[in-house]
């Protein structure tokens, strides 16, 4: 979609990401949008409705995905992490999309994912 490739060009020069990066970022995107796949169709049982065409990353699976980069998903932590998810538009109904995922990558590169010093 030429839309979003302009967006994901602009948000490589905002967040000064080289174009190793975003597609290494574009390839861990990818592959947990096949993991959840995955799982989803080992979850389908006969009579499922529930067939929803992923278009990004459901905010759980993000949560994973933090937690595994080494976050904690406790207290001022998770409150942090809550609030930067609704900003840029990943809800429990509204998964993140690439661009999005490009916006959290970036933020996550300005907080102390450990806890080890102050951040906002």
């Amino acid at each position: 979609d030429r839309e979003e490739e302009a967006l994901v060009h602009q948000l490589m020069k905002e967040f000064n990401f080289s174009q190793k990066e975003v597609d290494d970022f574009r390839a861990v995107f990818l592959g947990k949008m096949h993991e959840v796949r995955e799982a989803e169709r080992d979850e389908r049982r006969e009579g499922d409705d529930k067939v929803v065409k992923l278009r990004g990353l459901p905010r759980d699976d993000v949560l994973r995905l933090a937690r595994g980069l080494g976050m904690s998903l406790l207290g001022e932590s998770r409150q942090k992490l809550e609030r930067e998810l609704k900003k840029i538009g990943c809800t429990e109904t509204q998964p993140l999309d690439f661009p999005g995922f490009l916006r959290f990558m970036s933020w996550l590169t300005t907080v102390d994912v450990l806890g080890k010093k102050n951040a906002d």
